[in-house]
């Protein structure tokens, strides 16, 4: 794909703009509460990024979506509860989209007199910029992470067409257990050729184009002290494939009945991945899954299919069907399927919340 339409224009890569209940909202930015003052946060599906070249490296700028342009408009304009820490430079960004970078927010007019900004807020544009040409960053020593392995991420990252990726490699040095790579540590950052994505190699972001084609596969690259480092991108499209994600069971209903209760025995993690594949977990604790297999849902029907493969304690029953569908706030209902716990009556409907 060609790369001048990063390269001298300002490219708009809408985020993925479906609501909440088909696409993982990930929490992007959050305004460090102190005080009285509240915490204001952004995610992913609040913003649509665009991203620029510059002589010291790639800029990012988030565009506010409504209703959370309102809410930041409001709390960081005017007589706002955030206004004064912003133009005091007392207020701070926690970075926690992995290298998304951290540090002092302040108004575009007041930044043009600190040097050291990290963030500039655009009240009019109702937009979020920021620039490594603005940003003074000490050295960070490398650390190896007890000897850990340095991992960008584990398995294949799903993420949408427009979608935006901040990667934050860690060193694996044990199940569950990581530390994460300093900046200053990385280096080399590419992407697979052909990969219909763009790259902002100071900040370790990729832009996926809106028109990338769901099942799309490419490969980010990069270098931790010296160390290759790679992983795996799958384009996926939400429309297509609403389940996918992380799920946890809030509520059942039991046969019979018509009130749903709490669950006995709740499924902490119910996972669907765009590219077919399942597990499910009562108890998660590492990378531990009860059993695992394939998937088919048919998302005009509603058919939900599960097919296991394996696991740790699969149930008797190898094959279950039933229907799944996502209500108006977001909730997977799933019916005529049990997970096999025997613990309880069999629920004829399950709640799930998105992790």
């Amino acid at each position: 794909m060609k790369q001048h339409w990063l390269t001298g224009i300002m490219v708009v890569l809408a985020l993925m703009a479906a609501a909440p209940a088909s696409a993982d909202c990930v929490p992007l930015l959050a305004t460090l509460p102190s005080g009285d003052t509240p915490e204001t946060t952004l995610d992913d599906c609040d913003v649509q990024a665009r991203l620029t070249e510059g002589p010291r490296g790639g800029a990012v700028v988030l565009v506010l979506r409504e209703p959370a342009l309102a809410r930041w408009r409001a709390a960081l304009g005017g007589e706002g509860v955030l206004a004064r820490a912003m133009l005091t430079a007392k207020l701070r960004l926690d970075g926690r989209a992995a290298t998304l970078p951290g540090g002092l927010l302040l108004s575009s007019y007041s930044a043009r007199m600190v040097h050291e900004a990290h963030w500039n807020w655009d009240q009019q544009a109702g937009e979020l910029r920021w620039s490594p040409a603005t940003t003074a960053t000490a050295a960070v020593p490398c650390a190896g992470g007890e000897g850990g392995t340095p991992v960008l991420w584990i398995g294949t990252r799903e993420v949408a067409a427009g979608g935006l990726i901040a990667a934050q490699p860690f060193y694996a040095v044990r199940p569950g257990v990581a530390s994460p790579v300093a900046a200053n540590c990385l280096a080399d950052w590419a992407l697979s050729p052909g990969a219909p994505a763009a790259l902002a190699p100071a900040l370790g972001l990729v832009a996926v184009a809106p028109e990338a084609a769901d099942g799309t596969r490419f490969t980010l690259t990069a270098t931790v002290a010296g160390r290759p480092v790679s992983g795996e991108v799958r384009v996926s499209d939400p429309s297509l494939h609403p389940l996918a994600g992380h799920w946890h069971q809030t509520m059942e209903q039991v046969c019979g009945t018509q009130v749903p209760r709490t669950p006995v025995r709740p499924i902490g993690d119910l996972v669907f991945t765009a590219a077919g594949d399942f597990s499910l977990t009562w108890q998660p604790f590492e990378a531990y899954r009860d059993y695992w297999g394939t998937y088919r849902h048919d998302v005009r029907s509603g058919t939900l299919t599960l097919e296991i493969t394996g696991g740790n304690r699969p149930p008797a029953n190898r094959t279950a069907a039933g229907k799944a569908r996502l209500d108006n706030d977001g909730v997977l209902l799933i019916t005529g399927l049990d997970p096999g716990d025997g613990t309880s009556a069999p629920a004829c409907t399950m709640f799930f919340r998105r992790d």
